[in-house]
């Protein structure tokens, strides 16, 4: 088989005699819409959409800097964004653009346009993207191992392997960056593959912008910065290097990426669990190998490490493997850069390179089927299709976990407030990070009248780093605490006493004035709650007025918003309503 671009030796082509014939396009927009049904069923099997942001502790800031973007385009528009921030991270606590970039949030707030703020529309946004990155991952596999009948059948289980990774599996239920980040990792790698077989600066340029997005999303994406260099070291075509139009998207990327990391870097590093250095590389290393053969599993790494030795040598032979190495490339980029960048060990950031491992190990899997079956025109119509099939529902069956159900207990809490007829405009919530953010998240979705102001006890209450490090509780004793509600005429407590709460002594000092029935508050809605459970409180007394909540805000609101400094005042009690 001579043309360079019938990859893996023609594996499975479709003879004019066939029964049956596979449409690309048609089989194409098939495979996408069942991954996203399956992403939507999933979901309903996790309850996810009557269930409430409390599943990580970032899904909240994601989903409440989207709400933010949605509402200054619709309310804000010309007015200083930065003061408009800090309005609403004064209802809303959980603002995060700035510790992450902008442009997972950009997207998200379009679709917010569209369909108005809800967790229902969030979670549709993450299974069409989840489906995405599946039925890329299918198009692409179809293309180079194998067109026609295998070729659809191999695809379509890298698809399915893609939504059977344990971690992918799991974040389908929830508001993050990673899936979203691995569909910019895929199509970033088939622009630069474009680039590397035509030559053309557009190309070039369509790497720069796609490879800018993915940064913008998260920073572990700089490891596309990596793809380049890798794909040359596998490819041998050092010829890239001296080519200007290479250069072109390195400038484009430092162009677009640069500026917005300047500004924000130390708000950004605020959230690193380590220090960058050696002994966090030494750490990385075993975390993260762990990490690959939990996510991907070993049929799959063994598949994707003979794919990249045996498409390397096919490529310095001669043979155009463009888009399969330049998949490699961008796995084994990200892969070193995590290693390096010291911001935590959480197996969640493979995810971003999940669907281009599964592109590299379907193709290497069917290579070596092919090789095995070589002179036998019978065998070979149906070995290197049941070869894939096989190894990967094999791999499926090693990695799969069933993924949670999702916790509805701050939804249900945010509900129960907003339906009281008392007007009490400051809540306090007491809660472990992931507790704390879904209630705000609750009071984003359904406080549409933006009437009441969420205080976190870990800000008024204590001091720490946006990981919660270095904490620092503010007062040394239970009256002390309740003094300060007292003074600050807060109307509300809700009060979460699992473990990871009762860790912090503020919240231990508010569950001890709790449990001993302080005067005026009142219990009105309690439900168990993972450990523990989750209580809320009305607290008698005059509600705060605009000089109160003031006051409660000058202690609480940050120092900093999307980079930039807040003006000298306060932020103003109130945020454009919807």
């Amino acid at each position: 088989m001579t043309d360079s671009r019938m990859k893996l030796s023609s594996i499975g082509q479709v003879q004019s005699g066939t029964w049956w014939r596979v449409q690309p396009g048609l089989w194409a927009a098939a495979c996408f819409l069942l991954f996203i049904g399956l992403c939507v069923a999933i979901q309903a099997y996790t309850m996810a959409p009557a269930g409430d942001l409390g599943r990580t502790g970032d899904e909240a800031g994601h989903f409440v800097s989207s709400a933010m973007i949605r509402d200054y385009a619709l309310l804000g528009l010309g007015s200083n964004p930065v003061r408009f921030a800090l309005d609403y991270y004064a209802h809303l606590p959980r603002v995060s653009i700035g510790h992450w970039p902008p442009f997972f949030h950009l997207v998200q707030a379009s679709v917010f346009l569209l369909t108005g703020v809800s967790f229902a529309a969030a979670l549709g946004f993450q299974a069409a993207i989840a489906g995405t990155a599946a039925a890329l991952t299918a198009a692409v596999v179809y293309q180079h191992a194998g067109r026609g009948w295998r070729g659809s059948i191999i695809g379509a289980a890298a698809g399915f392997a893609v939504l059977a990774s344990p971690y992918l599996l799991r974040n389908i239920s929830t508001v993050m960056l990673d899936t979203f980040l691995a569909v910019l990792v895929v199509l970033s790698a088939l622009a630069w593959a474009a680039y590397v077989r035509s030559g053309r600066a557009i190309w070039s340029v369509v790497f720069g912008l796609v490879a800018s997005a993915a940064i913008l999303t998260k920073g572990n994406a700089f490891g596309l910065g990596l793809l380049p260099i890798v794909y040359v070291a596998l490819s041998g075509q050092l010829r890239l290097l001296a080519n200007w139009r290479t250069w072109l998207s390195a400038g484009i990327v430092l162009l677009l990426t640069v500026p917005w990391y300047a500004l924000t870097y130390r708000i950004a590093s605020d959230g690193f669990v380590y220090s960058w250095g050696m002994d966090y590389t030494a750490r990385a290393i075993p975390a993260f190998s762990r990490a690959a053969l939990d996510s991907f599993g070993p049929v799959a790494l063994a598949g994707f490490a003979v794919a990249v030795v045996a498409f390397s040598r096919r490529a310095r032979r001669g043979n155009r493997e463009e888009t399969i190495l330049s998949c490699a490339a961008a796995a084994v980029g990200l892969f070193l850069f995590q290693i390096v960048a010291p911001a935590d060990l959480s197996p969640r950031y493979l995810i971003a390179i999940l669907p281009c491992v599964l592109i590299v190990s379907a193709c290497g899997i069917a290579m070596v089927a092919a090789t095995l079956c070589r002179g036998s025109e019978t065998v070979s119509r149906w070995l290197p299709a049941t070869a894939v099939v096989v190894g990967l529902i094999l791999n499926a069956g090693l990695t799969f976990r069933v993924p949670p159900t999702s916790p509805d207990t701050m939804n249900k809490v945010a509900r129960a407030l907003l339906a009281a007829p008392e007007s009490a405009p400051l809540v306090l919530v007491a809660a472990g990070p992931n507790g704390e953010g879904a209630l705000i998240a609750a009071f984003a979705a359904f406080d549409a009248s933006r009437a009441h102001y969420v205080i976190r006890a870990s800000k008024a209450f204590a001091t720490s780093n946006f990981m919660g490090f270095d904490y620092r509780p503010r007062f040394s004793s239970a009256a002390e605490t309740a003094k300060w509600i007292a003074e600050h005429r807060i109307g509300w407590l809700v009060l979460d006493d699992e473990p990871r709460s009762m860790a912090m002594l503020h919240n231990q000092q508010l569950a001890s004035l709790a449990d001993a029935g302080q005067p005026g508050w009142r219990l009105v809605f309690e439900r168990p709650h993972g450990q523990g459970g989750v209580r809320l409180f009305r607290l008698d007394g005059t509600a705060a007025t605009p000089a109160d909540i003031a006051a409660v805000l000058r202690q609480v609101a940050p120092v900093k918003v999307i980079g930039g400094s807040p003006d000298p005042e306060p932020p103003g009690p109130d945020v454009p309503r919807r």
